[in-house]
């Protein structure tokens, strides 16, 4: 199957791909953090495990998350009902400036009667046919309602002030409602936290943690080891672009090579000494001389079959076409696997041990392409097989027998591998 899904991926990345003269590969190792504080509740993983996307790894306490999302959405129901509140009291203002308006009108209209009655009356008056009595009446009830309709438009407009004033309260209560729908939202994104997840398939590393302990914001758990190198290596044995890339990179260097350098021979095999030199000297590390050489063992024969079976069974050309052995670069996997290990470890003791390590580990990688022995995707491939031995080593030791005739000699005595010979690197 794993042979199927290599040969698909190969044939699906040489038909679909975009040229480019700016490419590159990065970061193959992906931090697993945590996005909020709180205590372990479950540990959904070992080390060294292979876990996918998407895969659970980690269960936080989510009692007071819960809670906090509870009170969020109680909030959102407040301004929701606040909401119609204010929506009813608009309606009412809105209903009552109607019937003002209404008001004002049939007010307005019995003035103008009233004043044609006036204005008639008082005609009469002049020609002696009605009296002043009948005329001072129509004057005040036209005074009166004159006073009506000046009453009725200074209510319309504390009506339609209201209007205002409530449309006003209305907006702020819709802003409301946005700030409790957002705290829901982010109180369900923090819930979802409590579940922390593999960002990418790969080869889960050291486990740093416990159940029970108190992890905070951005804390890194673990970290993830994804078979990019190795991917990329694989996919080079078909892709005419990274062929191309390939003989691109080997011509630039050609150009420039004024003589070869023949440290990659030894500095391959610096990380690897570094981890028991350092021991020697009283830096301790996770493991002593004894159970650190069963591991380094495990790993120098997991990557030594994986190179030399590799190397046998895809044939590729060395770049000074000296042989059929390129793929992958065992000098490079030789190197990435002592710095893994030196990484391992001493991280608790100092990170700049590993990264010094990976340092020397990448300038053995560039030096076995400078030299014309490989090609880049030889030594990413190398490098990939370097680490993911490390990491497999280091699964396999715990289930080794504790008191195996083995473990008892290395406890006493430590050795180094032998160097591997030209031919086979």
């Amino acid at each position: 199957m794993l042979a199927g899904i290599i040969i698909i991926v190969m044939k699906y990345c040489d038909n679909n791909y975009e040229w480019t003269d700016d490419a590159q590969v990065e970061q193959y190792i992906s931090p697993v953090n945590v996005k909020i504080a709180g205590y372990i509740r479950e540990i959904r993983f070992k080390e060294h495990q292979r876990v996918h996307k998407g895969d659970s790894l980690l269960i936080l306490d989510n009692r007071e998350y819960i809670i906090a999302l509870q009170q969020a959405e109680a909030s959102l129901m407040d301004a929701r009902g606040g909401r119609m509140l204010i929506n009813n009291t608009l309606n009412t203002a809105y209903n009552s400036a109607t019937v003002y308006d209404a008001s004002i009108e049939e007010a307005q209209l019995r003035v103008e009667k009233l004043r044609r009655d006036y204005d008639r009356y008082q005609k009469l008056l002049e020609k002696k046919a009605s009296t002043p009595v009948v005329v001072e009446q129509y004057k005040n009830e036209l005074d009166m309602a004159k006073a009506r309709v000046n009453a009725l438009m200074n209510q319309r407009k504390a009506a339609r002030s209201s209007v205002s004033e409530v449309s006003q309260k209305q907006q702020n209560t819709k802003a409301t409602i946005l700030r409790a729908e957002a705290a829901v939202n982010m109180a369900r994104l923090n819930l979802s936290y409590t579940i922390v997840t593999a960002p990418a398939d790969g080869w889960v590393g050291r486990r740093t943690i416990e159940e029970g302990q108190l992890v905070n914001p951005g804390q890194t758990v673990t970290t993830l080891v994804p078979g990019t190198l190795i991917g990329v290596g694989i996919i080079g044995l078909e892709s005419d672009w990274l062929k191309y890339q390939n003989k691109e990179i080997k011509e630039e260097l050609q150009e420039n090579l004024d003589r070869k350098f023949t440290i990659d021979d030894f500095s391959q095999y610096v990380p690897m000494a570094a981890t028991y030199g350092l021991n020697l000297c009283g830096v301790k590390g996770k493991h002593g001389y004894g159970e650190l050489t069963i591991i380094l063992g495990t790993a120098y024969a997991l990557m030594g079959v994986t190179v030399n079976v590799t190397k046998n069974l895809t044939k590729v050309e060395r770049p000074d076409g000296s042989a059929r052995n390129s793929f992958p670069s065992g000098h490079t996997a030789t190197a990435f696997m002592g710095a893994e290990l030196l990484r391992r470890e001493y991280w608790n003791v100092s990170p700049w041990i590993g990264i010094a390590g990976y340092a020397v580990a990448a300038g053995t990688g560039f030096f076995r392409i400078y030299n014309n022995r490989h090609w880049l995707t030889d030594v990413l491939a190398g490098a990939g097989v370097g680490i993911l031995s490390v990491q497999a080593a280091y699964w396999l030791y715990p289930q080794y027998p504790k008191h195996s005739f083995t473990s008892n000699i290395l406890k006493t005595h430590s050795y180094l591998p032998t160097c591997q010979s030209k031919a086979k690197d």
